[in-house]
């Protein structure tokens, strides 16, 4: 089935029959964070993302498959490298990081995200071999110290308008196979 996406507000998009379904994204966090914080979706805390702008019929599911999918990948740890420009007009600075646990995650995730009734990416060329993991500079996110950073916790946010609202937290793959 093709999708006819017309803009409705903010993040919410209006499909051809006039459903609105809201906008998802999965992201390695560098810093903790918890369920209900809220943030301007322009001052994301500092983050890799992993599976980015999503929408899903029944995002219910959303934990469940990203716990699944991000079993046993490894370390999301990664190694900063160089400078970047990303977004349409290239003025989103960024800095690539390498990781193949980050890299990893980004493949289970989209092979099992995919699968989910009414799967719909933003971007879907920015999936799979057009993923690059990188780390998002700007205001919120000063350049980091050092040439690794550490990833904390694993956030799935739901994009509400220029807001991104918190659903769920789950640890690091690497913390979760030393717990068991």
């Amino acid at each position: 089935m093709i999708s006819l996406w017309l803009f409705g507000r903010g993040c919410e998009r209006l499909d051809a029959v006039g459903e609105q379904r809201m906008r998802w994204t999965v992201a390695a966090m560098l810093a903790p964070i918890r369920p209900g914080v809220s943030f301007a979706c322009a001052a994301w805390p500092a983050h890799v993302t992993l599976a980015s702008n999503l929408r899903l019929d029944d995002p219910t599911t959303l934990p469940g498959v990203v716990d699944d999918a991000l079993r046993d990948v490894g370390s999301l740890d990664a190694r900063l490298g160089r400078m970047a420009w990303f977004g349409e007009r290239e003025d989103v600075p960024v800095l690539l990081v390498a990781s193949t646990g980050i890299e990893r995650a980004h493949e289970r995730l989209a092979t099992a995200l995919v699968q989910l009734p009414g799967f719909a990416a933003d971007a879907p060329r920015q999936w799979r071999a057009g993923y690059r993991p990188h780390l998002t500079l700007g205001a919120a996110v000063p350049m980091p110290t050092g040439d690794r950073v550490a990833i904390a916790c694993v956030a799935i946010a739901r994009l509400d308008g220029a807001d991104a609202v918190v659903e769920a937290v789950l640890p690091p793959p690497a913390a979760r196979r030393a717990a068991s």
